[in-house]
């Protein structure tokens, strides 16, 4: 009988398969039995999933006998589910229990497990469980008797409801409920803000008959558990946002305190490490072993790593490599290929991760995840040509593709390598981190990673580490709030929209503040995610040089358009509170009025179908708005700390004060003390908004310290922040100044020697001529080693030629934007020129990037000097440059703009090291760039040797030692000619 039913199941249509099954498990054998359990003995019962009991035995509250089982649990976003073991029983005996319940809140149910041993769990590889539910509490602090039962009609209409769960990803539409049992009764805690306290008592089972012994189907046929489909991430079928770091052993109670969810670990095979982080429900990011032929990566035909056992049991995700350039392209398809031969510890093997920097599409066709991650922060960057960037790669990919981008929460090691042993380190604030994030959502990134080089958290942390762990805290709270709709968004347009403003704080653009009242500003802009249910509107301020040091951010009565949403309602998201917001039926859609906007904003819009998802996401935000005002308040706190230390600092070395510093600061302090007042009062959202405006007026005063570090004295007008690398940000100013007044009285070194000559510069107190660098003579050129730098693109045609430059500046004039020297002496000028290599049809965009590099000879230079680089430049409109040099490298280039004017540029650079110096000029873009009168002059510090000592001499050439080369070293191009006259 029991085979012909086999069959049967296996072969007839999906609900003919319940109807049967369920038909022959209606009949209860003679053979029944009862269990029961009166929490008498010392051992607790109570388990939370499949762990170990977390009960403990008490007898000051029992509802029969002597002692009871108490359970505490902390608040949560999410279901708890706790377990009671039972011996397992068939389900068509049709069990029944009860269960005494006391508990501090209502919602608490009671339910039995079934378990399929023979059907594979499509989401997790395991057999399919669910529970079948019963009563639940309707009092608090009063015994309740709950009960639940297995009859036929329930069974059956849970296992249609378990069909419909998993739709699609059953290969055949079918459930195997052969040998179908209750294996354990299950406890269902909700959601909630606060902590949870049970005692359980006197549990009953009856009409369970033995389970008969069945091989369960094997786990390698599963699914991984982590999957990624057109463009999505899913885990157990519930939408999933990546929120990733790197791991440096911090101590897994910190990581997860910070939020994230995803952690990169350096060795897959440290089972430790990574079953600690399963067991806290973060998920394992790792490095695949690979197998290596002549320290090349094996093509799969050849060479691959043995299969993947146990031992990889706890990665969700495979990460090849972080900023792998185009030209490893091979290695990383022949690891592609090794790992999908090897992995096959699941059904399928695992997603595989890997951060490129171009060729997307290419790359997008063999990874599951593409990464991009481009750097912006203290950098030349600003933040839209970062947020331009991301879109770019975004839509350079194959569509379908799911995107991830990589967030710093330390500077790059080449700035801070830059400036020297000895010197402060450079600090991202809050805001900065929080902007670059905010911009990678407005791309339509689907993933987001933070590095650090350093811990988080521990005994190896550094003295900002715990600054930066909030900061995490505080983004990862907000993007776990909003998982749902942003793991599943698609981004509505490239171009984001504008924001209208009524009035700006303390903006850092005054001009364009006053001039955008009632109008869209042009520091303003939003993005539109779409979603399932409802959509995800991200409104930001991107400061001006905002990567440097961010200012006010600051907005009040600001409104926006939603084009084509009438019936839709709207809530601004913050990590204490849900705030509706107006909604103004306008022509071409809805007007959403948003009010005060703090540097970024989170707007979720749906319809009234979605309302019980948005009370979800209420009941989240009040389990995590107590943690969220504290966060708050110490990262405050730590801001202000830190902002105070260095305006002493910058006193101490006679700083001329920005107006309002003191003020402000005390300001600060004083928001801070309402923030704790109010927290302590329960008003946590109050607590949040004063922390925040604690934190803008820090912003004011380090945007002040910063303007007026930056300031050129003989325009009056902001200069390159890259210029020096003491002005980047805000936490290196008294290096800044430290350095001005070294320079005053800086006594002459020894000249400069020339690499490949006999010849030294000049050592008077004067800026003087790199040679080579008035660029009169071709063969001086030649003979001193400027040298073009090709960039490999077939669609640019680009050379050099040395121009007359009266002939070319004639008709500049002098205004009050261009310095007082504008007129140039006269002779000739090195011009760079980069066209099209192909007629360019109607409507087609001409090309951009780096077009032409040209560099200059090496300078031989000691540790602890300052050199001074100066130049003459002039960018056509439609195109601009970059200078850099060797020491700073492309993150701190000077960008120069194409406005048509001759523009004079200076670097200001310390020596870490002894070294040889050479410096970088790039046309971006079809066009001219004109450069001339490159002049150097270096000052040997008083700091850099003891007098009397001579510097020590580089020992290495230029050829041995150029740390810093855009692309590797070629013989000379007849790259350069001479115009006629």
């Amino acid at each position: 009988m029991s085979s012909w039913v086999d069959r049967r199941t296996r072969s007839h249509a999906p609900h003919a398969v319940v109807v049967l099954a369920i038909a022959l498990l209606h009949t209860t054998p003679a053979s029944a039995a009862s269990h029961r359990d009166d929490f008498e003995s010392r051992r607790p019962s109570v388990c939370l999933g499949e762990g170990e009991p977390i009960g403990r035995r008490q007898e000051g509250v029992v509802h029969g006998g002597q002692s009871a089982e108490f359970v505490a649990l902390p608040a949560t976003d999410r279901e708890t589910r706790l377990r009671l073991p039972i011996p397992p029983s068939q389900a068509m005996a049709e069990p029944r229990g009860s269960l005494w319940v006391m508990s501090t809140r209502t919602g608490v149910q009671l339910g039995l497990r079934l378990r399929l041993p023979h059907q594979l769990d499509p989401l997790t590889g395991r057999p399919l469980t669910c529970v079948l539910a019963g009563e639940a509490t309707t009092e608090v602090r009063t015994w309740q008797r709950l009960t639940v039962e297995a009859t036929e009609k329930r069974l059956q209409d849970r296992i249609r409801r378990l069909r419909m769960e998993h739709r699609g990803r059953l290969p055949d539409g079918r459930l195997d409920l052969r040998d179908l049992l209750v294996d354990a009764v299950v406890l269902l805690v909700p959601a909630g803000p606060a902590a949870t306290e049970l005692i359980v008592d006197d549990l009953e089972m009856a009409s369970l008959v033995p389970a008969a012994a069945t091989a369960e189907v094997e786990r390698s046929r599963g699914q991984p558990p982590l999957q990624v489909r057109s463009g999505r991430a899913e885990i157990d079928g519930q939408p999933f946002f990546p929120i990733a770091v790197t791991d440096h052993g911090e101590p897994v109670e910190a990581l997860v305190a910070a939020g994230v969810n995803l952690v990169w670990v350096p060795d897959y095979a440290d089972r430790a490490r990574t079953a600690a982080l399963r067991r806290a429900g973060i998920g394992v990011m790792a490095t695949p072993p690979r197998s290596l032929i002549d320290n090349r990566v094996a093509s799969p035909d050849i060479a691959v790593p043995a299969s993947f056992d146990e031992a990889t049991e706890d990665v969700l995700l495979w990460m090849l490599g972080f900023r792998i350039p185009s030209w490893r392209y091979d290695e990383v398809r022949d690891s592609i290929g090794q790992v999908e031969t090897s992995d096959r510890l699941f059904a399928q093997p695992r997603p595989i991760a890997a951060d490129v920097t171009d060729r997307m599409r290419a790359f997008s066709r063999q990874l599951s995840v593409v990464g991009t991650t481009e750097q912006m922060l203290l950098t030349s960057r600003s933040p839209w040509d970062y947020f331009t960037s991301l879109t770019a790669a975004k839509s350079a990919a194959l569509p379908g593709s799911l995107h991830m981008t990589w967030v710093p929460l330390e500077p790059s090691r080449r700035i801070v390598a830059a400036r020297g042993p000895g010197r402060l380190v450079p600090v991202l604030e809050p805001e900065q981190v929080w902007m670059q994030t905010h911009l990678a959502l407005a791309a339509g990134y689907r993933g987001l990673g933070y590095w650090n080089r350093s811990p988080l958290a521990g005994p190896q942390a550094d003295a900002t580490a715990e600054e930066r762990r909030l900061t995490l805290t505080l983004a990862a709270m907000r993007l776990r709030l909003l998982e749902h709709w942003l793991a599943t968004s698609t981004l509505q347009s490239s171009q984001p929209e504008p924001v209208m403003v009524g009035s700006v704080e303390g903006s850092d653009n005054e001009y364009a503040a006053r001039s955008s009242v009632g109008k869209p500003h042009p520091n303003l802009m939003a993005s539109i995610l779409h979603s399932e249910e409802g959509m995800v509107v991200l409104p930001m301020w991107l400061p001006q040089q905002g990567q440097h040091c961010p200012g006010a951010m600051t907005a009040r009565s600001t409104r926006m358009l939603i084009r084509g949403w009438y019936d839709a309602r709207a809530w601004e998201v913050t990590t204490t509170g849900l705030r509706a917001l107006e909604l103004r039926r306008v022509a071409g859609g809805s007007e959403v009025v948003i009010g005060t906007i703090d540097q970024n904003a989170l707007i979720l819009l749906t319809s009234s179908t979605y309302l019980p998802r948005v009370q979800q996401l209420r009941n989240r935000i009040a389990s995590l708005r107590s943690q969220a005002s504290q966060t708050w308040i110490d990262l405050a706190q730590l801001k202000l700390d830190r902002t105070t230390a260095v305006d002493g600092d910058l006193k101490s070395l006679a700083v001329p004060t920005p107006r309002r510093t003191d003020a402000r600061l005390l300001a600060a302090r004083q928001h801070l003390d309402r923030a704790r007042g109010s927290r302590e009062g329960g008003d946590h959202d109050s607590a949040r908004r004063y922390a925040r405006q604690s934190m803008q007026e820090l912003r004011l005063v380090q945007r002040a310290y910063w303007e007026a570090a930056v300031q050129t004295p003989t325009v009056g007008r902001p200069a390159a922040p890259t210029g020096s690398p003491h002005t980047v940000c805000f936490q290196t100013l008294p290096d800044h100044y430290r350095l001005q007044q070294r320079l005053r009285d800086a006594p002459l070194g020894p000249p400069l020697a020339l690499a490949g000559h006999d010849r030294d510069l000049p050592t008077d107190a004067v800026d003087r001529p790199l040679p080579g660098g008035q660029f009169e003579d071709l063969a001086e050129m030649e003979e001193a080693g400027w040298q073009p730098r090709p960039v490999d693109r077939d669609d640019i045609a680009a050379h050099g030629e040395l121009a007359p430059v009266v002939q070319r500046v004639a008709r500049i004039t002098q205004t009050s934007q261009t310095e007082p020297q504008t007129e140039p002496r006269a002779g000739r000028c090195l011009r760079l020129v980069a066209r099209p290599a192909t007629a360019l049809v109607e409507g087609q965009a001409k090309p951009t990037g780096r077009t032409l590099v040209v560099e200059s000879p090496a300078v031989a230079i000691a540790a602890g000097e300052a050199v001074r680089l100066t130049c003459r430049l002039r960018v056509q409109p439609g195109t601009w440059g970059l200078v850099y040099d060797s020491i700073g490298g492309p993150l701190l280039a000077v960008p120069v703009a194409g406005d048509g004017q001759w523009q004079t540029v200076s670097l200001l650079r310390e020596s870490p090291a002894d070294d040889w110096l050479t410096f970088t000029f790039e046309l971006h873009g079809c066009g001219e760039m004109c450069l001339d009168d490159v002049r150097v002059r270096r000052a040997r510090l008083a700091a850099a040797e003891p007098e009397g000592v001579e510097p020590a001499s580089p020992v290495a050439s230029p050829e041995e030692a150029k740390p810093f080369r855009l692309v590797p070293d070629f013989p000379k191009l007849p790259l350069w000619s001479r115009e006629e006259e």
